[in-house]
Protein backbone atom coordinates (compact mmCIF):
# COMPACT_ATOMS: atom_id res chain seq x y z
CA UNK A 1 0.00 0.00 0.00
CA UNK A 2 1.62 3.29 -1.12
CA UNK A 3 0.16 6.56 0.34
CA UNK A 4 -0.18 9.42 -2.10
CA UNK A 5 -0.19 13.15 -0.88
CA UNK A 6 -1.64 15.34 -3.57
CA UNK A 7 0.55 18.12 -4.42
CA UNK A 8 -0.63 21.77 -4.00
CA UNK A 9 -3.39 23.06 -5.24
CA UNK A 10 -3.09 22.75 -8.83
CA UNK A 11 -6.29 19.97 -8.85
CA UNK A 12 -8.77 21.85 -7.11
CA UNK A 13 -7.70 24.62 -9.97
CA UNK A 14 -7.92 22.60 -12.92
CA UNK A 15 -11.56 20.86 -11.18
CA UNK A 16 -12.76 24.47 -10.74
CA UNK A 17 -11.39 26.07 -14.12
CA UNK A 18 -10.87 22.77 -16.89
CA UNK A 19 -9.22 22.75 -19.94
CA UNK A 20 -11.32 23.46 -22.77
CA UNK A 21 -10.96 20.48 -24.22
CA UNK A 22 -11.81 18.67 -21.07
CA UNK A 23 -15.47 20.82 -21.42
CA UNK A 24 -16.23 19.95 -24.50
CA UNK A 25 -15.39 15.91 -24.11
CA UNK A 26 -17.81 16.02 -20.71
CA UNK A 27 -20.23 17.01 -23.46
CA UNK A 28 -19.64 14.61 -26.19
CA UNK A 29 -22.36 11.91 -26.13
CA UNK A 30 -19.77 9.96 -28.07
CA UNK A 31 -17.90 9.27 -24.60
CA UNK A 32 -20.81 7.55 -22.83
CA UNK A 33 -20.95 5.22 -25.41
CA UNK A 34 -17.79 3.70 -24.20
CA UNK A 35 -19.49 3.41 -21.07
CA UNK A 36 -17.30 6.11 -19.15
CA UNK A 37 -19.18 8.37 -17.05
CA UNK A 38 -17.73 12.17 -15.92
CA UNK A 39 -18.56 12.75 -12.23
CA UNK A 40 -20.98 16.11 -11.66
CA UNK A 41 -18.98 19.44 -10.76
CA UNK A 42 -19.21 19.31 -6.70
CA UNK A 43 -17.82 15.45 -6.95
CA UNK A 44 -15.07 16.27 -9.23
CA UNK A 45 -14.40 19.26 -7.03
CA UNK A 46 -14.66 16.97 -4.26
CA UNK A 47 -11.90 14.51 -5.80
CA UNK A 48 -9.52 17.28 -6.40
CA UNK A 49 -9.85 18.32 -2.67
CA UNK A 50 -8.80 15.35 -1.14
CA UNK A 51 -5.63 15.55 0.47
CA UNK A 52 -4.37 11.57 -0.26
CA UNK A 53 -5.26 8.76 -1.41
CA UNK A 54 -4.44 4.95 -0.95
CA UNK A 55 -2.93 3.17 -3.80
CA UNK A 56 -1.97 -0.27 -3.85
CA UNK A 57 -1.10 -2.62 -6.85
CA UNK A 58 0.85 -5.78 -5.19
CA UNK A 59 3.76 -6.32 -7.40
CA UNK A 60 7.54 -6.21 -6.69
CA UNK A 61 8.23 -2.38 -7.35
CA UNK A 62 12.00 -1.33 -7.59
CA UNK A 63 13.27 1.56 -6.54
CA UNK A 64 12.84 2.88 -9.77
CA UNK A 65 9.13 1.92 -10.55
CA UNK A 66 7.98 3.27 -6.91
CA UNK A 67 10.00 6.08 -7.77
CA UNK A 68 8.36 6.88 -10.90
CA UNK A 69 4.76 6.61 -8.85
CA UNK A 70 5.73 8.23 -5.77
CA UNK A 71 6.91 11.38 -8.35
CA UNK A 72 3.81 11.49 -10.73
CA UNK A 73 0.25 10.24 -9.14
CA UNK A 74 0.44 13.29 -6.63
CA UNK A 75 -0.18 15.60 -9.84
CA UNK A 76 -2.76 13.11 -11.19
CA UNK A 77 -6.67 14.38 -11.36
CA UNK A 78 -9.60 11.64 -11.79
CA UNK A 79 -11.90 12.79 -14.14
CA UNK A 80 -13.68 10.00 -15.72
CA UNK A 81 -14.56 6.48 -14.61
CA UNK A 82 -15.56 3.09 -17.11
CA UNK A 83 -15.80 1.63 -18.82
CA UNK A 84 -17.09 -1.35 -15.73
CA UNK A 85 -15.61 -4.87 -16.77
CA UNK A 86 -16.25 -7.97 -15.19
CA UNK A 87 -13.32 -10.65 -14.19
CA UNK A 88 -13.88 -13.90 -13.63
CA UNK A 89 -15.36 -15.18 -10.32
CA UNK A 90 -18.08 -12.86 -10.48
CA UNK A 91 -15.52 -9.85 -9.78
CA UNK A 92 -16.02 -6.37 -11.31
CA UNK A 93 -13.36 -4.01 -11.96
CA UNK A 94 -13.56 -0.18 -13.64
CA UNK A 95 -11.08 1.99 -15.65
CA UNK A 96 -9.48 5.57 -14.55
CA UNK A 97 -9.44 8.11 -16.69
CA UNK A 98 -6.80 10.96 -15.83
CA UNK A 99 -5.59 14.25 -16.12
CA UNK A 100 -1.61 15.30 -15.24
CA UNK A 101 -2.35 18.71 -13.64
CA UNK A 102 1.37 19.84 -14.46
CA UNK A 103 0.67 19.25 -17.99
CA UNK A 104 -3.46 19.27 -18.42
CA UNK A 105 -2.96 18.61 -22.46
CA UNK A 106 -4.90 15.19 -22.86
CA UNK A 107 -6.48 12.65 -20.91
CA UNK A 108 -4.30 9.63 -19.76
CA UNK A 109 -6.24 5.83 -19.29
CA UNK A 110 -5.81 3.74 -16.17
CA UNK A 111 -7.15 -0.03 -16.83
CA UNK A 112 -8.05 0.16 -12.96
CA UNK A 113 -7.23 3.26 -10.37
CA UNK A 114 -4.49 0.98 -8.76
CA UNK A 115 -2.20 0.97 -12.04
CA UNK A 116 1.38 2.36 -11.62
CA UNK A 117 1.43 5.58 -13.48
CA UNK A 118 3.91 4.45 -16.08
CA UNK A 119 1.30 2.07 -17.40
CA UNK A 120 -1.01 4.64 -18.00
CA UNK A 121 -2.33 5.33 -21.78
CA UNK A 122 -2.34 8.64 -23.50
CA UNK A 123 -6.14 9.09 -24.58
CA UNK A 124 -5.85 12.69 -26.41
CA UNK A 125 -8.46 15.06 -25.95
CA UNK A 126 -11.38 13.51 -28.19
CA UNK A 127 -13.61 10.73 -28.11
CA UNK A 128 -11.78 8.90 -31.21
CA UNK A 129 -8.59 9.34 -28.66
CA UNK A 130 -10.50 7.59 -25.99
CA UNK A 131 -11.28 4.92 -28.07
CA UNK A 132 -7.73 4.25 -29.90
CA UNK A 133 -6.57 3.87 -25.54
CA UNK A 134 -8.89 1.19 -25.02
CA UNK A 135 -8.12 -0.65 -28.13
CA UNK A 136 -7.17 -4.53 -27.13
CA UNK A 137 -9.08 -3.90 -23.69
CA UNK A 138 -12.01 -5.31 -21.83
CA UNK A 139 -12.44 -7.98 -24.58
CA UNK A 140 -15.67 -9.92 -25.07
CA UNK A 141 -16.29 -12.74 -25.13
CA UNK A 142 -12.87 -13.20 -23.48
CA UNK A 143 -10.06 -14.84 -25.76
CA UNK A 144 -9.38 -18.26 -25.36
CA UNK A 145 -5.99 -20.15 -26.21
CA UNK A 146 -6.19 -19.91 -29.97
CA UNK A 147 -7.39 -16.60 -29.67
CA UNK A 148 -4.45 -15.51 -28.85
CA UNK A 149 -2.16 -14.88 -31.58
CA UNK A 150 1.25 -14.10 -30.18
CA UNK A 151 3.66 -15.22 -27.96
CA UNK A 152 6.10 -13.89 -25.78
CA UNK A 153 8.63 -16.10 -23.84
CA UNK A 154 11.30 -14.56 -21.12
CA UNK A 155 14.07 -15.75 -18.59
CA UNK A 156 12.78 -14.82 -15.30
CA UNK A 157 15.64 -16.23 -13.40
CA UNK A 158 16.97 -19.31 -11.39
CA UNK A 159 14.84 -20.71 -8.89
CA UNK A 160 17.61 -20.72 -5.95
CA UNK A 161 17.99 -16.70 -6.94
CA UNK A 162 14.35 -15.27 -7.49
CA UNK A 163 11.57 -15.33 -5.26
CA UNK A 164 8.02 -13.42 -4.40
CA UNK A 165 6.91 -11.17 -1.33
CA UNK A 166 4.80 -13.27 1.25
CA UNK A 167 1.58 -11.53 0.91
CA UNK A 168 1.40 -10.86 4.93
CA UNK A 169 4.65 -9.62 5.93
CA UNK A 170 6.30 -8.78 2.42
CA UNK A 171 9.26 -11.11 3.14
CA UNK A 172 10.69 -12.58 -0.18
CA UNK A 173 11.34 -16.15 0.13
CA UNK A 174 11.34 -19.18 -2.46
CA UNK A 175 8.69 -19.72 -5.31
CA UNK A 176 6.68 -22.09 -4.92
CA UNK A 177 2.76 -22.49 -6.29
CA UNK A 178 1.51 -21.14 -2.99
CA UNK A 179 2.99 -18.54 -2.69
CA UNK A 180 2.60 -17.25 -6.65
CA UNK A 181 -1.22 -18.25 -6.52
CA UNK A 182 -1.03 -15.69 -3.14
CA UNK A 183 0.97 -13.12 -4.99
CA UNK A 184 -1.23 -13.04 -8.49
CA UNK A 185 -4.12 -12.90 -6.18
CA UNK A 186 -2.97 -9.52 -4.60
CA UNK A 187 -2.12 -8.40 -7.84
CA UNK A 188 -3.90 -5.61 -9.59
CA UNK A 189 -3.14 -7.40 -12.79
CA UNK A 190 -4.36 -10.72 -12.74
CA UNK A 191 -7.43 -12.90 -12.54
CA UNK A 192 -7.19 -15.01 -9.33
CA UNK A 193 -7.72 -18.58 -10.36
CA UNK A 194 -4.79 -20.45 -12.03
CA UNK A 195 -4.14 -23.65 -13.60
CA UNK A 196 -1.39 -26.02 -14.52
CA UNK A 197 -0.05 -27.46 -17.62
CA UNK A 198 -2.69 -30.40 -17.92
CA UNK A 199 -5.45 -27.78 -18.70
CA UNK A 200 -4.89 -25.68 -21.95
CA UNK A 201 -7.10 -23.01 -21.52
CA UNK A 202 -8.63 -20.97 -18.46
CA UNK A 203 -11.30 -23.08 -16.64
CA UNK A 204 -12.92 -20.32 -14.33
CA UNK A 205 -16.49 -19.75 -14.27
CA UNK A 206 -18.07 -16.26 -15.35
CA UNK A 207 -19.95 -16.24 -12.09
CA UNK A 208 -19.21 -16.84 -8.35
CA UNK A 209 -17.93 -19.95 -7.37
CA UNK A 210 -19.24 -21.10 -3.09
CA UNK A 211 -16.36 -21.70 -1.45
CA UNK A 212 -16.63 -25.71 -1.19
CA UNK A 213 -16.75 -25.04 -5.25
CA UNK A 214 -14.17 -22.95 -5.06
CA UNK A 215 -11.97 -25.40 -3.16
CA UNK A 216 -12.46 -28.31 -5.36
CA UNK A 217 -12.01 -26.27 -8.56
CA UNK A 218 -8.37 -25.47 -7.22
CA UNK A 219 -7.42 -28.66 -6.52
CA UNK A 220 -8.59 -30.12 -9.74
CA UNK A 221 -6.64 -27.06 -11.80
CA UNK A 222 -3.09 -27.43 -10.01
CA UNK A 223 -2.98 -30.55 -11.84
CA UNK A 224 0.35 -31.08 -14.12
CA UNK A 225 0.64 -32.82 -17.46
CA UNK A 226 4.27 -34.72 -17.57
CA UNK A 227 7.01 -32.81 -19.20
CA UNK A 228 7.29 -28.96 -18.13
CA UNK A 229 4.95 -28.18 -15.23
CA UNK A 230 3.98 -24.69 -15.20
CA UNK A 231 0.84 -22.34 -13.44
CA UNK A 232 -0.80 -20.03 -15.84
CA UNK A 233 -3.16 -16.89 -15.14
CA UNK A 234 -5.23 -14.33 -17.43
CA UNK A 235 -4.36 -10.82 -17.08
CA UNK A 236 -7.97 -8.78 -16.19
CA UNK A 237 -7.82 -6.09 -18.52
CA UNK A 238 -6.23 -7.70 -22.25
CA UNK A 239 -7.48 -11.06 -21.02
CA UNK A 240 -4.15 -12.57 -21.83
CA UNK A 241 -2.53 -15.65 -20.50
CA UNK A 242 0.54 -15.44 -18.16
CA UNK A 243 1.63 -18.44 -17.40
CA UNK A 244 4.91 -18.95 -15.08
CA UNK A 245 7.18 -22.34 -16.10
CA UNK A 246 9.68 -24.42 -13.87
CA UNK A 247 12.16 -26.24 -16.03
CA UNK A 248 15.03 -28.79 -15.51
CA UNK A 249 14.23 -28.05 -11.83
CA UNK A 250 16.33 -25.00 -11.66
CA UNK A 251 14.65 -22.38 -13.92
CA UNK A 252 12.19 -20.38 -14.36
CA UNK A 253 10.25 -19.01 -17.46
CA UNK A 254 6.96 -17.08 -18.09
CA UNK A 255 5.27 -17.02 -21.12
CA UNK A 256 2.46 -14.54 -22.06
CA UNK A 257 0.02 -15.28 -24.73
CA UNK A 258 -1.67 -12.42 -26.09
CA UNK A 259 -3.43 -10.37 -28.64
CA UNK A 260 -0.78 -7.37 -29.73
CA UNK A 261 -0.93 -3.94 -27.65
CA UNK A 262 -2.06 -1.17 -30.20
CA UNK A 263 -0.23 1.31 -28.16
CA UNK A 264 3.54 0.28 -28.17
CA UNK A 265 4.51 3.23 -26.97
CA UNK A 266 3.69 3.07 -23.58
CA UNK A 267 6.16 -0.24 -23.36
CA UNK A 268 8.63 1.39 -25.11
CA UNK A 269 8.59 4.96 -23.04
CA UNK A 270 8.56 2.63 -19.72
CA UNK A 271 11.66 0.50 -21.22
CA UNK A 272 13.72 3.64 -21.93
CA UNK A 273 12.65 4.50 -18.76
CA UNK A 274 13.74 2.10 -16.59
CA UNK A 275 16.11 -0.36 -18.66
CA UNK A 276 13.81 -2.71 -18.96
CA UNK A 277 13.21 -5.06 -22.24
CA UNK A 278 9.66 -6.25 -22.45
CA UNK A 279 8.51 -6.36 -26.53
CA UNK A 280 6.45 -3.65 -27.15
CA UNK A 281 3.58 -4.88 -28.31
CA UNK A 282 2.79 -6.43 -24.84
CA UNK A 283 -0.54 -5.54 -22.98
CA UNK A 284 -0.06 -3.65 -20.39
CA UNK A 285 -1.77 -5.43 -17.82
CA UNK A 286 0.77 -8.45 -18.81
CA UNK A 287 4.28 -6.35 -18.07
CA UNK A 288 2.51 -4.90 -15.04
CA UNK A 289 2.27 -8.61 -13.70
CA UNK A 290 6.03 -8.75 -14.71
CA UNK A 291 6.88 -6.44 -13.17
CA UNK A 292 9.91 -6.73 -10.90
CA UNK A 293 10.86 -9.70 -12.57
CA UNK A 294 13.57 -10.12 -15.42
CA UNK A 295 11.93 -10.99 -19.08
CA UNK A 296 15.15 -11.87 -21.04
CA UNK A 297 13.69 -12.97 -24.53
CA UNK A 298 15.70 -15.71 -26.73
CA UNK A 299 16.93 -12.95 -28.76
CA UNK A 300 19.06 -11.80 -25.99
CA UNK A 301 20.51 -15.30 -25.64
CA UNK A 302 21.29 -15.62 -29.23
CA UNK A 303 23.09 -12.60 -29.10
CA UNK A 304 25.49 -13.79 -26.71
CA UNK A 305 25.66 -17.13 -27.97
CA UNK A 306 27.03 -16.00 -31.59
CA UNK A 307 29.93 -14.16 -29.93
CA UNK A 308 30.18 -16.28 -26.43
CA UNK A 309 33.39 -19.16 -26.82
CA UNK A 310 34.01 -19.73 -23.22
CA UNK A 311 32.47 -23.66 -22.65
CA UNK A 312 31.19 -23.31 -19.32
CA UNK A 313 28.99 -20.06 -20.61
CA UNK A 314 28.24 -21.50 -23.65
CA UNK A 315 26.58 -24.55 -21.68
CA UNK A 316 24.55 -21.71 -19.09
CA UNK A 317 23.18 -19.97 -21.72
CA UNK A 318 22.02 -22.58 -24.36
CA UNK A 319 20.90 -24.15 -20.94
CA UNK A 320 18.38 -20.99 -21.02
CA UNK A 321 18.01 -20.83 -24.73
CA UNK A 322 16.65 -24.40 -25.19
CA UNK A 323 14.15 -23.46 -21.78
CA UNK A 324 12.97 -20.22 -23.93
CA UNK A 325 12.70 -22.01 -26.97
CA UNK A 326 10.68 -24.71 -25.91
CA UNK A 327 7.45 -25.41 -27.94
CA UNK A 328 8.94 -23.49 -30.70
CA UNK A 329 10.53 -25.23 -33.31
CA UNK A 330 11.61 -22.37 -35.33
CA UNK A 331 13.51 -20.77 -32.21
CA UNK A 332 14.88 -24.32 -31.64
CA UNK A 333 15.98 -24.73 -35.48
CA UNK A 334 17.67 -21.52 -35.06
CA UNK A 335 19.86 -23.05 -31.86
CA UNK A 336 20.90 -25.98 -34.14
CA UNK A 337 24.29 -24.75 -35.00
CA UNK A 338 25.75 -24.59 -31.16
CA UNK A 339 24.40 -28.09 -30.40
CA UNK A 340 27.27 -29.45 -32.40
CA UNK A 341 30.13 -28.12 -30.75
CA UNK A 342 33.37 -28.62 -31.44
CA UNK A 343 34.41 -29.83 -27.92
CA UNK A 344 32.98 -33.35 -27.04
CA UNK A 345 32.45 -32.10 -23.64
CA UNK A 346 29.98 -29.24 -24.36
CA UNK A 347 28.16 -31.34 -27.00
CA UNK A 348 27.43 -34.18 -24.78
CA UNK A 349 25.40 -31.73 -22.08
CA UNK A 350 23.98 -30.01 -24.95
CA UNK A 351 22.83 -33.19 -26.07
CA UNK A 352 21.33 -33.74 -22.37
CA UNK A 353 19.25 -30.25 -22.74
CA UNK A 354 17.73 -31.42 -26.17
CA UNK A 355 16.68 -35.14 -24.56
CA UNK A 356 15.50 -33.03 -21.70
CA UNK A 357 12.92 -31.50 -24.39
CA UNK A 358 12.21 -34.48 -26.18
CA UNK A 359 14.24 -33.03 -29.53
CA UNK A 360 14.19 -36.18 -31.33
CA UNK A 361 14.34 -35.07 -34.31
CA UNK A 362 17.50 -32.79 -33.62
CA UNK A 363 19.06 -35.44 -32.23
CA UNK A 364 18.79 -38.01 -34.33
CA UNK A 365 20.58 -35.63 -37.53
CA UNK A 366 23.37 -34.69 -34.84
CA UNK A 367 24.02 -38.75 -34.26
CA UNK A 368 24.64 -38.87 -37.73
CA UNK A 369 28.19 -36.92 -37.94
CA UNK A 370 28.65 -37.59 -34.08
CA UNK A 371 32.57 -38.74 -34.34
CA UNK A 372 32.53 -39.69 -30.15
CA UNK A 373 31.17 -43.31 -30.86
CA UNK A 374 30.65 -43.85 -27.18
CA UNK A 375 28.31 -40.76 -26.97
CA UNK A 376 26.36 -41.95 -30.04
CA UNK A 377 26.05 -45.43 -28.86
CA UNK A 378 24.37 -43.77 -25.24
CA UNK A 379 21.91 -41.40 -26.33
CA UNK A 380 20.92 -43.84 -29.14
CA UNK A 381 19.63 -46.17 -25.91
CA UNK A 382 18.05 -43.26 -24.33
CA UNK A 383 16.06 -42.39 -27.44
CA UNK A 384 15.21 -46.46 -27.90
CA UNK A 385 14.03 -46.36 -24.05
CA UNK A 386 11.99 -43.27 -23.89
CA UNK A 387 13.64 -39.55 -22.48
CA UNK A 388 11.81 -40.03 -19.21
CA UNK A 389 10.79 -36.39 -17.34
CA UNK A 390 13.50 -34.04 -16.26
CA UNK A 391 11.78 -31.29 -15.23
CA UNK A 392 10.72 -30.94 -11.34
CA UNK A 393 7.51 -29.36 -9.90
CA UNK A 394 8.92 -26.80 -8.07
CA UNK A 395 5.27 -25.25 -7.87
CA UNK A 396 4.53 -28.34 -5.69
CA UNK A 397 7.71 -29.27 -4.00
CA UNK A 398 9.58 -25.26 -4.38
CA UNK A 399 12.78 -24.33 -4.61
CA UNK A 400 15.63 -24.55 -2.25
CA UNK A 401 17.54 -21.04 -2.48
CA UNK A 402 20.90 -21.17 -1.56
CA UNK A 403 22.14 -24.66 -3.08
CA UNK A 404 23.64 -23.57 -5.76
CA UNK A 405 26.02 -21.75 -6.22
CA UNK A 406 25.92 -19.81 -9.84
CA UNK A 407 26.94 -16.79 -11.52
CA UNK A 408 24.46 -15.12 -14.10
CA UNK A 409 25.65 -17.32 -17.09
CA UNK A 410 25.14 -20.38 -14.76
CA UNK A 411 28.75 -21.71 -14.14
CA UNK A 412 29.62 -23.34 -10.92
CA UNK A 413 32.57 -20.62 -9.70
Amino acid sequence: MTTIKRAGRAAARLAGDPPDWLVRLRADPGAAALGVAWPDESALREEAEREEEHVSDGIMHTDATIGHVREHRPHMLRVASGPGYAGTNGFEHEAAWFVDTREPDGLLLAPSASYPTFLWIPAGTTVDGMRGALGGLFPTPRPTRVTLPKTARGFLGYAHQIGVPNVYDGTFGPIDGLELDRYYTMNTFTEVQSWGSAILDDPSPDEALSPLQAMARFRECREQSPGVPSMTWRTSASGSYVSIEAHMGRIFVAEARYRPNPNPEVIERMNAEFGSAFPTDLPVDVVGALIGFDFQTLEVWERELAVEEDPGHVLGKMEIAVALAHGDLDAAERLRPHFAHRDPGVRAPLMTFALNYNLEFLLEELLLTEPDEQMAEQVHRILDRGTGDAHRDLFEEGADWGDEDEDEDGDDE
